[in-house]
């Protein structure tokens, strides 16, 4: 993933609330398979297994982020327990077949997240950030973000 990418999920991940985190997790994860699918293909197996232990752990992440309480939420965990399962096989076969299927499979997921995101109008998770403001500016193409602090002095934790 380059520097860009992760700056823009980051950015991303600062302003989001807790579906579009979901969304976000999803589009990484999709990126990450993508990147170990190609690492995979020009036969680079310690770039495709810290790829694929990257893809575990938001997979972990994406099935925590699951409600319990309801139904969808729990059949959504043994969808994201499959994925587990084929990623696992990907690692320990060295083969293309599990990873794509798990690329599909969360491919298949997402819509239904992206859906979710665009009637969601929760706060975002991180409430204690700077907004940040970005666009091109009269330098050489040069992309300038700034950040407005907007009279709060109390980022960070507090009591």
């Amino acid at each position: 993933m380059t520097k860009e990418q992760i700056n823009s999920y980051t950015l991303r991940i600062s302003e989001a609330n807790e579906s579009q985190y979901v969304v976000i997790l999803h589009e990484i994860l999709i990126d990450f398979l993508d990147e170990a699918i190609i690492r995979l293909q020009n036969n680079q197996l310690d770039e495709y297994l810290i790829l694929m232990k990257k893809c575990q752990r938001i997979n972990a992440e994406l099935r925590n982020q699951m409600n319990t309480q309801v139904q969808e939420g729990r059949i959504l965990i043994r969808e994201y327990d499959k994925v587990g399962s084929m990623l696992v096989k990907g690692i320990l076969r060295k083969e293309l077949e599990p990873t794509e299927s798990a690329k599909n499979m969360l491919g298949k997921l997402k819509p239904g997240f992206v859906e979710l995101s665009k009637k969601d109008q929760s706060s975002p998770i991180l409430g204690n950030t700077q907004k940040v403001y970005e666009g091109l500016t009269y330098g050489r193409g040069a992309k300038n973000e700034t950040y407005i602090d907007g009279g709060s002095s109390g980022r960070g934790f507090t009591v």
